[in-house]
C-alpha cells in the first residue's frame, strides 16, 4: 500500500507521508484515531519507544528513511504535551 510502511522487526504499520499540519497533543491523537489508511483504522499515536525503532543513526535531516518514508521534515518534531506533528501513526 502506498500509504503506509510495514516495519519487518517490530511488524507495525506506519504511515508513510506525514501531514504537513501541526496539531496540540489531544488534536494529533483524535487525527490518528480518525485515520483510514492501509484498509486499517486503528491508528494511534505511537509511544516514544515505538518513535525510536524507525531512527536511521546512519543520516540526519531527518534521521529516517527517506525511501520509506518520503518528505519528511527534518525539523519540527517535538514529543511534548503541547504541540507535536501529526506523526505516523502506528497500529500493532
Amino acid at each position: 500500500d502506498a500509504d503506509t510502511v510495514t516495519d519487518g522487526v517490530t511488524g507495525l504499520v506506519w504511515q508513510r507521508v506525514v501531514p504537513s499540519a501541526k496539531f496540540a497533543w489531544p488534536t494529533a491523537k483524535t487525527h490518528c484515531s480518525d485515520l483510514s489508511l492501509g484498509g486499517s483504522t486503528e491508528w494511534r499515536l505511537p509511544t516514544l519507544v515505538e518513535l525510536e525503532t524507525i531512527v536511521d543513526y546512519t543520516t540526519h535531516d531527518p534521521a529516517i528513511n527517506s525511501t520509506a518514508f518520503p518528505n519528511t521534515p527534518s525539523e519540527g518534531w517535538n514529543m511534548n504535551s503541547h504541540s507535536t506533528p501529526a506523526t505516523a501513526g502506528a497500529t500493532a
